[in-house]
């Protein structure tokens, strides 16, 4: 197996630009309605994905944005849960809207700090805990 050394930075769909090989695959790729499952590209994406990461399934969505939106609302499945973000998160700082808007998410913020993220996991795991309202579900 080749390796490839070539860096894709994925931190944006505007700060990678495709090149014209990377242009002419999309233009020629083979394409159907990934809705009803019939796109054959969608589907050996996911499939691939999925078997790289040992699940079932996977979803492709086409930004971080979206992934990071159903991520917290995997977690967050009931209006009016509750999210401890760091307030430097990319979620707190660049997507908060999304979460409020369409998942109905509270977002809690708290200083960013590592060791106060452990000990908010921790507090997590003991059931009932005072200072975790039962309305947060996702430390994030």
């Amino acid at each position: 197996m080749k390796m490839v050394t070539r860096t894709v930075d994925l931190r944006s769909d505007t700060v990678t630009k495709p090149s014209d090989v990377m242009r002419a695959a999309m233009a020629n790729a083979d394409v159907d309605d990934d809705a009803l499952g019939t796109d054959p590209t969608a589907f050996r994406l996911e499939s691939e994905v999925a078997k790289v990461m040992g699940k079932e399934a996977a979803v492709f969505v086409p930004s971080g944005t979206m992934g990071n939106l159903i991520a917290v609302l995997v977690h967050c499945e009931i209006r009016g849960s509750e999210v401890i973000l760091g307030d430097d998160s990319h979620i707190h700082v660049y997507e908060n809207g999304g979460i409020s808007t369409f998942g109905g998410v509270h977002p809690k913020t708290i200083k960013n700090n590592l060791m106060a993220l452990w000990i908010l996991i921790k507090l997590r795991q003991q059931s009932g805990h005072p200072l975790i309202p039962s309305t947060t579900q996702l430390l994030g």
